[in-house]
């Protein structure tokens, strides 16, 4: 049982949430003040993705997303994130644009999948962003930093600032943590230039978490699907295509921050999920778990063991995968107000 539904521990837990609100408000005044400081980088533009709420509101497909969309207005983009749960703590370049260094565990599972689906953007992992965006900017000249997770770093200055909300979870109860789901307040949301809606497919009363949102943004938020594009073979990292999965029995796994929508995804290809193994968020997969997932598969009859792009940078070197490893590939998609985003870029 999650904490949200949990009233009795939800309650126990308001007293930490408020002191944790009031914290994070006075972080904020204190930066709006200019009582602590952030730092430029005067030679290109920034733009943060970040997000209000814990759990996985579609970060990186919207990283890759707005990268791909610098590429075909010919600017060049690179991308700093903090390389989360990565064995390394000093700064690394995952990719020049050219060649890819390191591996998912030590440079993040997110930094890697960016660089691979991004062959000609630099990616950089530093914790410190305002390390990290310098040495971008003297390194590879980009037009245009995109930081990865970044609404709530103040540090650096942005010069367009885009908070995604997972459409399918919303807001919560509108508490932070840890009684609630949020990051900070939703008054934080007024610094947001854009805000945009993830996974409006899955999502309840969308309307109404739009409305809730109303008072604390600029402009009606965007809405996005995470679009299914294919079904990828974990030992070939060859498509077999999507229909592969319509009415077959399947086992599905991962280790995301939003597994529910994983599943609500394969079950819309029309999958029959007939078991499901949930991990820790990015976890790091050992021979004893491909072993217990090849033998869950054999036991309820599962033609293919279905897993996500991002777990999928964590097995892709695994000696006991077997033929029926796949993983589905997805875009994000922009379905409204894409036009509004491109102004504000000033494409």
């Amino acid at each position: 049982m999650t904490i949200l539904k949990n009233k009795w521990l939800r309650l126990s837990l308001l007293p930490l949430s408020l002191l944790y609100s009031m914290t994070m408000r006075l972080r904020n005044f204190m930066y709006d003040h200019h009582v602590l400081r952030s730092y430029r980088i005067e030679s290109c533009n920034i733009i943060s993705v970040g997000n209000i709420s814990v759990g996985g509101t579609g970060k990186t497909p919207m990283v890759e997303y707005l990268a791909s969309l610098l590429l075909r207005h010919n600017k060049r983009p690179a991308i700093l994130s903090r390389g989360y749960k990565r064995k390394t703590r000093h700064l690394q370049v995952v990719s020049d644009g050219v060649h890819i260094f390191g591996d998912p565990s030590l440079c993040g599972d997110e930094p890697y999948l960016l660089a691979l689906n991004l062959p000609s953007v630099p990616v950089v992992t530093e914790k410190d962003r305002v390390k990290g965006a310098a040495f971008i900017a003297e390194t590879f000249s980009p037009d245009f930093i995109i930081l990865d997770d970044g609404f709530q770093h103040r540090r650096i200055q942005r010069d367009l600032d885009l908070v995604l909300i997972d459409a399918s979870q919303g807001v919560g109860n509108g508490l932070t943590l840890p009684s609630g789901i949020l990051r900070e307040p939703l008054t934080g949301l007024r610094r947001a230039d854009g805000v945009i809606m993830t996974r409006i497919d899955q999502g309840h009363d969308v309307e109404q978490t739009a409305s809730r949102l109303h008072c604390y943004v600029h402009t009606p938020p965007m809405k996005t699907i995470h679009r299914p594009i294919d079904l990828v073979s974990l030992i070939s990292r060859e498509p077999v295509g999507l229909h592969k999965l319509i009415k077959s029995r399947v086992l599905i796994f991962s280790g995301i921050g939003n597994p529910i929508s994983f599943k609500k995804t394969v079950t819309s290809l029309g999958a029959d999920v007939v078991n499901e193994l949930v991990f820790p968020d990015h976890h790091s997969y050992i021979k004893a778990d491909i072993d217990v997932l090849n033998d869950r598969a054999e036991r309820h009859d599962a033609a293919w063991i279905v897993t996500t792009e991002k777990d999928a940078v964590r097995l892709f070197s695994h000696p006991a995968l077997t033929p029926r490893f796949v993983f589905v590939k997805i875009a994000l998609e922009i379905i409204d107000r894409e036009t509004v985003l491109i102004d504000m870029l000033k494409l």
